[in-house]
């Protein structure tokens, strides 16, 4: 199973950095939830089946630390993920103009590249405290978390408990989102037909509220959305 998830994902890699047509701003998140998945599995499943095979830590305290890091970061960076991906659809799908204007490849590396120096602020310090000071010779490889009760509740709470909640409780509102403007998209497309117009895009009149189409029939102007309409010549 874990050779199986390697190799998909060393396949999803290929994909984003070989083919030129899935570099979107939006794949820089599925490239860094990919990678960061990849390396927590080729670096922890060994370690992690030793951990529950026998009572005590077997490897150098260093690997300990290694396994350590790739459980308190590496996985938290990949919960992280999903949250920013769902922040991303939200911003996509109630600011869409916004959206289209502002998100680049730049803001897209900058919002992942902060996320990740968030989660070695809020994960990094226990960490090495418990390396240093607080970690028995000879146990098995896991935070002390009776020497470090405080750090151990805030950082399951902030880095794991918080995103694991914000997404499942904000799909609601994407699917009610998404189903309001396929609705508004099919009602458009039917009420230019029926008016037989030619329709100017809204984005070339940024003046004008969202769905309003601007026809031309004979030198008369009509402003129309989906709930009123005027005609002015």
């Amino acid at each position: 199973m874990t050779a199986t998830a390697i190799l998909l994902n060393i396949a999803v890699l290929w994909i984003l950095l070989k083919e030129k047509s899935p570099r979107t701003p939006f794949n820089v998140y599925i490239l860094v939830m990919t990678f960061s998945h990849l390396l927590y599995l080729a670096l922890t499943q060994l370690m992690t089946i030793l951990t529950i095979r026998y009572t005590n830590w077997l490897l150098h305290p260093p690997v300990c630390t290694l396994h350590l890091y790739c459980r308190y970061v590496i996985v938290v960076i990949t919960v992280h993920n999903h949250g920013i991906i769902t922040l991303n659809r939200l911003w996509a799908l109630f600011w869409p103009h916004s959206y289209r204007q502002h998100h680049t490849y730049t803001v897209a590396w900058l919002i992942c590249f902060t996320m990740v120096v968030y989660v070695h602020v809020i994960s990094l310090p226990g960490i090495i405290l418990d390396a240093v000071y607080y970690r028995p010779p000879g146990s098995v490889c896991r935070i002390n978390a009776a020497a470090q009760h405080g750090w151990t509740i805030f950082t399951e709470i902030v880095a794991f408990d918080v995103p694991k909640l914000f997404v499942p409780l904000c799909y609601p509102l994407l699917l009610w989102k998404f189903g309001n403007t396929i609705h508004d998209q099919s009602y458009n497309r039917i009420y230019e037909q029926k008016l037989d117009y030619h329709a100017i895009p809204l984005y070339k009149y940024p003046s004008f509220k969202r769905n309003v189409l601007i026809l031309k029939e004979n030198g008369a102007v009509a402003y129309c959305s989906t709930h009123s309409e005027s005609t002015s010549s």
